[in-house]
């Protein structure tokens, strides 16, 4: 026999005992007339004798309940202990239950212990591995091992957020400044001969006016007022305003037809992800299958925006969002414009070349003096980069020489590299004892499962000798649960933020693995995102397999990273009031075979 097989069999044996009676005898069962009349002893003058009849009540447990049930009305001393009697004898399987999902959380808890201390100190081997390569000037395998230990220690591997040392943003400051001389200067300029044109132009029109050539010089001033309006070029719809410069302050004139099918957020001001040809509709400047030119302006964000229902669009509500923007219908100089016939003639198409050309001169002097500033920025930079490194100051070395790369336009991936040998060999000694820890866990956890089964299998069983057996299909339906997985699991609702999330409570929930569905965060998610994406996002689990998962509901987080892993893309954002995070119930049911997923 083996040692599994010799353990459940002595739990097997264990549990017989403890199912007899709640003093742990087995009994012969007693036959009615015995029954009905500890029943009746319930109400014996005697203390005493009350007590040991409902402590024998108790032991000889399903089988007393129809003579409980029946027991006399008018003794109100019986009826209160044949109802709180009855009580006991139908809780006995809840507190079966209650019992095992506490020995097996106290099973995780423990466990996710054990993992958190052997993390720590494959953090700490890991640590002098970092400093080295930092000194070294082996910048990506250094941030490879500072990856690996912010992950074993739970930490966030975003991107960003990192101060440059004070030397370092003095240069960028100075280069700041620079380039905005450099750019107030081409500005200038350019509005000094965009003047000139609009004068030479002037000029033009009132010259043939004088000519008699009246349709010409209507041409020509309808050409200078779209030029003014900045509406001589009408964009096609890019679908949103996200597409487009949302530098608060410009406008865009836009050539759309109105639609109902699309996402928008907001009333009379949306957000600049909403579609635009919907957000038209729902402005009521246009109607569905209308082609026109419409004006965008785009505006400072919002803390809120509020969804309405309007010309058959019905717009969501949303919170704080970066940018905003306002649609109207475009001005009556549009319709009919003669800017075409106006382009057309000679003087005009000479005075535009010419002003176009000195544009072009004046942008690709201002491009070459701005490339000019920010390779001497980065030359700058260098040496200040050699010097964090040299101290170990992985960070501030990195976010130096990601600001030198792109003062330089350099291309190189700032992607962390492979780990080091050295690292690896640690990292890999640290999965595999991980990996120990978690099959002994999922065996204990099998071991309080087969146990808790028999001891719920005897349990049904004198419910069902009793004929009792709504108690007993109850039971039936626990072990099925028990067996299949969790016992408190409950079926996926989507998104923690349909459950009855509030931060510090822990929810189990039987969910398959999918790539579809919007998720936000990395490690710690927003309660909207998608449970089943973001199970397989977290190497919970793989895509089509089913198991319980574990959702851990956290506070909010100022700011969410959006990864790519295990195929699910997630999304950045920023301050949202709760977060979860979800992780693998160790011996749950078995994973489903994955399918292939589909052709695209």
């Amino acid at each position: 026999m083996t040692r599994t097989a010799l353990l459940f069999a002595v739990t097997l044996a264990v549990a017989t005992v403890a199912l007899a009676g709640e003093d742990g005898r087995r009994l012969d069962g007693p036959g009615d007339s015995e029954i009905t009349a500890f029943v009746e002893q319930l109400g014996d003058a005697d203390f005493r004798a009350r007590e040991r009849a409902t402590k024998r009540l108790l032991e000889i447990g399903p089988a007393s309940l129809r003579a409980l049930r029946n027991a006399p009305r008018s003794d109100v001393e019986i009826r209160y202990r044949a109802r709180r009697i009855s009580r006991r004898i139908l809780g006995r399987s809840t507190r079966l239950t209650a019992d095992f999902e506490r020995e097996v959380e106290a099973i995780y808890d423990e466990t996710d212990l054990r993992i958190e201390r052997a993390s720590r100190e494959t953090a700490e081997k890991l640590e002098p591995i970092r400093d080295s390569l930092t000194r070294s000037q082996r910048l990506d395998e250094a941030m490879a091992v500072r990856a690996a230990r912010r992950t074993l220690l739970g930490l966030s591997n975003a991107p960003g957020g990192v101060d440059l040392p004070p030397d370092a943003e003095a240069v960028a400051e100075s280069l700041v400044e620079s380039l905005t001389e450099a750019e107030q200067d081409a500005a200038a300029r350019a509005k000094r001969r965009r003047t000139d044109l609009f004068t030479s132009l002037g000029t033009l029109r009132v010259s043939l006016e004088k000519d008699g050539e009246q349709e010409a010089a209507r041409a020509v001033g309808q050409l200078v007022e779209a030029l003014d309006q900045g509406i001589d070029k009408v964009l096609d719809d890019p679908g949103s305003i996200r597409q487009l410069d949302t530098t608060v302050g410009r406008v865009f004139f836009v050539r759309t037809t109105g639609a109902k099918a699309g996402s928008v957020w907001g009333s009379d001001l949306y957000t600049t992800d909403s579609a635009l040809a919907v957000a038209a509709v729902h402005a009521g400047v246009l109607r569905e299958g209308e082609t026109g030119t419409v004006k965008i302006s785009v505006l400072a964000g919002r803390n809120s925006y509020e969804g309405t229902t309007r010309n058959g669009v019905t717009t969501s509500s949303w919170g704080s969002y970066g940018t905003s923007f306002r649609v109207a219908k475009a001005t009556g100089l549009l319709k009919g414009m003669a800017i075409p016939e106006a382009r057309g003639l000679p003087a005009v198409s000479k005075l535009l070349t010419d002003y176009e050309e000195d544009v072009a001169a004046i942008e690709e002097q201002h491009a070459k003096r701005s490339t000019a500033l920010r390779r001497q920025a980065a030359a700058d930079l260098e040496p200040i980069q050699e010097v964090t490194a040299r101290n170990a100051r992985l960070v501030e070395a990195l976010a130096v020489r990601s600001t030198r790369r792109w003062l330089s336009e350099d291309s190189s991936d700032d992607r962390p590299a492979e780990l080091p040998p050295s690292a690896s060999r640690i990292v890999r000694e640290h999965e595999r004892r991980a990996s120990e820890i978690e099959k002994k866990t999922t065996e204990r956890v099998r071991e309080r499962r087969r146990a808790a089964v028999a001891r719920l299998q005897l349990l049904r069983a004198d419910f069902a000798a009793a004929e009792e057996n709504e108690a007993a299909t109850a039971i039936e339906s626990t072990i099925v649960a028990m067996r299949n997985g969790y016992s408190k699991a409950i079926p996926d609702p989507g998104s923690v933020g349909r459950m009855k999330a509030q931060p510090g409570r822990s929810h189990y929930v039987k969910v398959t693995g999918a790539r579809n569905g919007s998720v936000w965060g990395s490690d710690v998610y927003t309660t909207d995102s998608t449970i089943a994406a973001a199970a397989v996002h977290a190497g919970v689990l793989k895509v089509g397999q089913t198991a319980v998962v574990k959702i851990t509901v956290l506070p909010g987080q100022p700011a969410y990273v959006g990864t790519e892993r295990n195929g699910v893309t997630t999304s950045a954002w920023g301050a949202y009031p709760m977060s979860y995070r979800v992780r693998r119930v160790f011996g749950g049911p078995q994973p489903a075979k994955a399918e292939a997923p589909a052709k695209r």
